[in-house]
């Protein structure tokens, strides 16, 4: 992308952040404590934050935002999914590096990475993401990392995971 393609699209994602900011305190008074349990599946679902304006990276690589989720109950029905909105439907943005890490109920820990600017080169949302493989039926315990990774500014839009039937 060219550099003023990159000052718009950051533009842009600096409107959208603002947004799901004033959205995500709406929202977090509503979060539930788990997902994808019980019949009504999904449930509100887990939002760690409803996003986090863009700021001035003071180390490169540092976490920005990190977050965990004690008890995250799967039932084994439905998919679970890393979504900008509690339904599922909208895309996430990270300035710059998402890590979810879940400790599954028989010891194991699943990860999941996604490079929102794919090594520094072309910074993109990304759709609503299937993780239900990460996740196995009981409590598991859900950390997300938010992180940059090409210094400059970092931020995040909201961040739901959640369920579908």
């Amino acid at each position: 992308m060219t550099p003023s393609g990159t000052t718009k699209a950051r533009a842009r994602w600096v409107r959208v952040v603002v947004l799901a900011g004033v959205a995500g305190v709406v929202l977090s008074a509503n979060v539930a404590s788990t997902a994808g349990a019980g019949t009504r599946f999904p449930d509100r679902g887990y939002s760690p934050t409803g996003g986090i304006q863009l700021q001035t990276v003071h180390q490169f690589g540092e976490v920005f935002f990190g977050s965990t989720l004690q008890h995250f109950d799967h039932n084994g029905t439905g998919t679970i999914v890393l979504a900008g909105s509690a339904d599922g439907t909208a895309s996430t943005l990270v300035d710059d590096v998402i890590i979810i890490k879940v400790h599954r109920p028989d010891g194991s820990v699943a990860t999941f990475r996604h490079d929102y600017t794919q090594g520094c080169s072309n910074f993109q949302s990304m759709a609503p993401r299937d993780i239900t493989n990460l996740f196995e039926v009981g409590s598991n315990r859900v950390v997300i990392t938010l992180k940059d990774g090409c210094g400059g500014q970092d931020g995040t839009d909201a961040i739901w995971i959640t369920g579908l039937q």
